[in-house]
């Protein structure tokens, strides 16, 4: 994950965190989401290495605006160390909604603190053995008061919020 500061010349490259571990599977962290109101960046993360988890990591500003630091980090789901684990977090309402590919669940997470709100537990368990090692849950999208997330059995699932 890269940070740049904004000069009056444009972009410097400010700061490099190695966020997960490569591999040959072609691990990639994917993209980040950011909630304004507490100043939060998230980051989902297939691989964990060294302070950073697998699963979710919430970043934070430094002091004077030099680059990010790690505020609050949540391991869920199997290090399964594919891009198929690791999908990108959505925020809304002080809540972060992550989804941890393969395992088939949906987190939601208190966006300040990092607590764990709830989980969809066994509500989505899609067929594995019906795609191979391709399947789970992917994305969550909220609208309207729920959050919505897709599945390789062939169905969306709607939570109320």
């Amino acid at each position: 994950l890269y940070t740049y500061a904004v000069s009056g010349t444009g972009l410097t490259a400010e700061q490099q965190l190695h966020v997960g571990n490569t591999s040959a599977n072609g691990i990639f962290v994917g993209v980040p989401a950011f909630d304004p109101a507490v100043g939060l960046v998230y980051v989902g993360n297939p691989n964990a290495n060294g302070n950073y988890a697998h699963g979710l990591n919430a970043l934070q500003q430094n002091t004077g605006c030099a680059g990010l630091t790690l505020a609050w980090k949540a391991s869920i789901g199997g290090a399964n160390v594919t891009s198929d684990d690791n999908q990108a977090p959505s925020v809304a309402n002080g809540v972060v909604y992550f989804t941890d590919g393969i395992d088939n669940k949906l987190w939601a997470f208190n966006a300040a603190s990092g607590a764990q709100l709830w989980n969809s537990g066994t509500s989505i368990g899609a067929p594995c053995s019906a795609y191979g090692t391709v399947c789970g849950v992917y994305g969550a999208a909220t609208i309207d008061g729920r959050v919505f997330v897709g599945s390789w059995n062939h169905k969306l699932y709607a939570f109320g919020l």
